[in-house]
């Protein structure tokens, strides 16, 4: 958003947050690759690769301002910064503490990998690299938690949307909602990536 301020008077504004989520997808594409290197090192993995790119929604997803896309590259940077060759504990943790952001439904990702990286952390007795892990994931948490109360009321993140009941909701609408996100015809997820 700063760099869209600094940039409005040349490009307008569709156009700079189309680019902005095109290079999300991008950063997201090259990160799987790098991940495909790592899980598979003695496999071929260009044609799966190639694969992904031809089915991932890598420009046109771009019109749409789905938090999928930027959530699953911002955690598989953290898996890659955890995991891969040059390990960085913060930037990993940064990457987590930005997801919080996105949505409730991403928290139970977060949460099984930041369980898995803390069991992993503590079995091997580094507790700095715990602590570094642990700082802006708790920052970014506490920042959310006060945002929260500030603005709806209410500790909870959960507190920001108004459906008090999800359950109370008739099963068949709910069904038509998630049928919907994928098969609507102008917006649908599966209209940009039919596989």
């Amino acid at each position: 958003y700063l760099l869209f301020q600094l940039v409005k008077e040349f490009i307008p504004s569709p156009l700079f947050f189309r680019l902005a989520l095109a290079l999300v997808n991008a950063l997201f594409a090259l990160g799987l690759f790098y991940f495909l290197r790592i899980q598979f090192p003695r496999r071929r993995i260009g044609g799966y690769w190639l694969f992904f790119i031809a089915t991932f929604p890598l420009l046109f997803h771009s019109l749409h301002l789905y938090p999928e896309i930027p959530a699953a590259a911002l955690l598989l940077g953290a898996y890659l910064l955890v995991y891969g060759d040059k390990k960085n504990y913060l930037m990993a943790g940064l990457c987590l503490s930005l997801v919080l952001w996105l949505h409730v439904k991403y928290y139970p990702a977060l949460l099984l990998f930041g369980m898995v990286v803390l069991i992993r952390l503590i079995r091997a007795r580094e507790f700095r690299k715990l602590l570094v892990f642990g700082i802006f994931p708790l920052a970014g948490l506490l920042m959310l938690v006060i945002y929260c109360k500030g603005l709806y009321g209410s500790f909870s993140p959960a507190g920001i949307f108004p459906s008090a009941d999800y359950l109370a909701i008739p099963h068949h609408i709910r069904l038509r909602a998630l049928m919907g996100y994928f098969f609507d015809q102008r917006d649908g997820l599966l209209f940009y990536a039919p596989l």
